[in-house]
């Protein structure tokens, strides 16, 4: 597999630099230096060995530890650190609108901040909440408008505290490093007469197309499976989808791009030249990904799709493996941010568990349950096959990044994704047809109108089935555990085999259900915050809050709030600054401020 896959080999090795440069924290420098020594190491061993071997690996693990330097600004770890809140003034252009309501925006800004200690921090990337206050001028913000004003800024927050939002993980997917709080009448909008993008300009008529064709409750829909904007669906469908494993179908990714590249290559099919229709596909292709903002579940989906048909145009084999990780190399190279987002990973964990499970798993069904016998079994079981294959890879990173396994996922996929599938389909027609002929572009949009509320019906009444999902501090382990015992049950090619690994899998079960009934449940648990240790003592229901003396100066942790919002629970404080006492006051959380020595006293008792 190696010898016929030349981007795996650099792949891995560049992921062995990729994590070293992590462990090690290169600098700029030190980077230089490394690399000289490196190559005047690797070509002094190519020298002696007569290989280019050593070489090639220098270049592949300078990649992964080029590319981890670049990825650096991401690499933030405050469990122990203390969180300071700092006053400064930015300058910068609005990347993204993430919401833009009445009462508040969320933007994502590129630009940079003078901090309260007078250090300029340049070419950052921060999330900012925009409080709108009664000064309207902030309320028509576009993307790459330039803003410039006083904020409030922090790093984010790790969560550790049970179905915590991890707001860590969450500026990460977005490439931000900071999180940021300002009001509208303390920021100025500096550009305010610029001419709108093309992009911007084709969006905006689509958007008013897809209004008139569809209902207001559909056409959010239409919106995020066409075009990628997910802002106008709704928070409870958007749970509702999550829940039920297909919140996969809201965001532009390689299920919909894929529809895109049928299409088009249906269109172009009349070209004789392959050259030519390899071109067309692909500059109308890029055109699409620009039109949904270049997101990185599309980007990926776009990148393989020219590969494999760029295989084809040179009359070679595609190895899918091998274009997989042509792709992650590009995006590296490229766009090495996109690594660190969560539709990035989820959409190869996707394309990787279908091209390596998606044979076995037929083989099972075929072998075992006789799907091949009859033509709607055996299309049933290819379509169950390439779901399973998919969320078994996927689940566990969703259950990272959202804290949610949906058991009915495979399930849910096989019903759900026919209809979506054909309203996106129609969908495309409505809105092409619709600009010919406007009463036939609306028989096509009331087809996918109704296909679309059907997968919108089948994933409520999913979502709402008991025991759907698993939620809880456990559940990426068991996401893991899960997936694995899939894996090994159905890649099984003998029925001694397959009752083999059954009688593993009980065994192994019912010793893990025993240990776990017969746990003891910990009489205290402890949480290291930013700023503050947590105890939690569950038989007394009683919860002891000791303050970082380092860290008293500067306390916002909302989601230690939140936590103790939840809880019905004595809460006892010590060394806890005013701040934070007065953010317990605003949130009914009753607390008792103890001394020094009554605080050792619980200690004790608890050691």
């Amino acid at each position: 597999m190696f010898r016929r896959s030349p981007s795996i080999k650099i792949l891995c090795f560049a992921s062995i630099g990729f994590i070293f440069a992590k462990l090690v924290g290169f600098s700029l420098f030190g980077l230089i230096v490394f690399s000289f020594y490196f190559f005047v190491l690797s070509i002094v061993i190519s020298s002696i060995s007569r290989s280019k071997t050593p070489v090639f690996l220098f270049f592949a693990i300078l990649l992964g530890i080029f590319t981890s330097i670049r990825t650096q600004n991401l690499d933030y770890s405050n469990k122990s650190e203390c969180i300071t809140t700092h006053n400064g003034y930015f300058y910068g252009n609005i990347v993204k609108v993430i919401t833009n309501k009445h009462k508040y925006s969320r933007l994502i800004v590129d630009g940079k901040i003078l901090n309260d200690e007078w250090v300029m921090i340049r070419n950052t990337r921060f999330f900012l909440t925009l409080i709108n206050s009664k000064f309207p001028q902030l309320r028509n913000i576009d993307e790459n408008d330039i803003l410039s004003g006083a904020i409030k800024f922090r790093k984010p927050i790790n969560a550790n505290l049970p179905n915590e939002f991890n707001e860590l993980n969450y500026l990460r997917n977005l490439g931000c490093e900071l999180t940021a709080v300002g009001y509208s009448n303390k920021i100025a909008l500096i550009s305010v007469n610029r001419p709108p993008e093309i992009q911007e300009q084709i969006k905006h008529t689509l958007f008013n197309r897809i209004d008139k064709l569809y209902s207001p409750a559909t056409s959010g829909i239409v919106k995020a499976i066409l075009l990628g904007d997910k802002s106008n669906i709704h928070r409870e469908t958007r749970r509702e989808f999550a829940v039920s494993g297909v919140a996969h179908i809201l965001a532009v990714s390689g299920f919909h791009v894929g529809i895109i590249a049928g299409i088009l290559f249906w269109i172009f099919s009349f070209f004789r030249n392959n050259s030519i229709k390899f071109l067309m596909i692909t500059v109308t292709l890029a055109g699409y990904i620009y039109l949904v903002d270049f997101q990185a579940s599309a980007v990926r989906a776009g990148i393989m799709i020219v590969l494999f048909l760029f295989s084809y145009l040179i009359q070679r084999k595609p190895n899918p493996i091998n274009i997989i990780a042509t792709t992650i190399l590009l995006v590296a190279v490229f766009h090495p941010v996109s690594l660190y987002s969560a539709g990035f990973q989820m959409s190869i964990a996707a394309i990787t568990g279908i091209f390596l499970l998606y044979k076995p798993f037929v083989n099972f069904f075929n072998h075992y349950l006789r799907f091949d016998k009859h033509d709607i079994l055996k299309k049933i079981g290819n379509s169950l096959a390439v779901s399973l294959s998919a969320s078994l890879i996927v689940s566990p990173i969703v259950a990272y990044y959202f804290g949610i396994y949906s058991i009915i996922s495979p399930l849910a996929n096989l019903v759900v994704i026919p209809f979506m599938f054909l309203g996106q389909i129609f969908g495309i027609v409505a809105l092409i047809s619709s600009y010919i002929y406007y009463p036939l572009g609306h028989i096509y949009a009331n087809t996918s109108q109704l296909s679309i509320e059907i997968a919108n019906y089948l994933t409520h009444q999913a979502a709402n089935l008991p025991f759907s999902h698993i939620s809880g501090e456990m559940v990426v382990i068991i996401s893991i555990l899960i997936s694995l015992v899939l894996v090994y049950i159905f890649t099984s090619n003998s029925s001694k085999k397959l009752l083999f690994r059954l009688f593993v899998v009980l065994i192994i079960g019912c010793l893990l259900i025993a240990n776990y009934l017969t746990k003891q449940e910990p009489k205290y648990i402890v949480y290291e915050r930013p700023n503050c240790f947590l105890i939690e003592q569950k038989p007394q229901k009683t919860i002891i809050l000791i303050g970082k003396k380092e860290c008293r100066q500067n306390w916002e942790d909302y989601g230690l709030l939140n936590y103790l919002k939840n809880k019905n629970y004595k809460l006892k404080i010590y060394n806890v600054s005013t701040r934070m006492r007065y953010d317990l006051w605003k949130n009914k959380i009753k607390y008792k401020k103890e001394s020094a020595i009554q605080i050792n006293k619980h200690l004790t008792k608890l050691l």
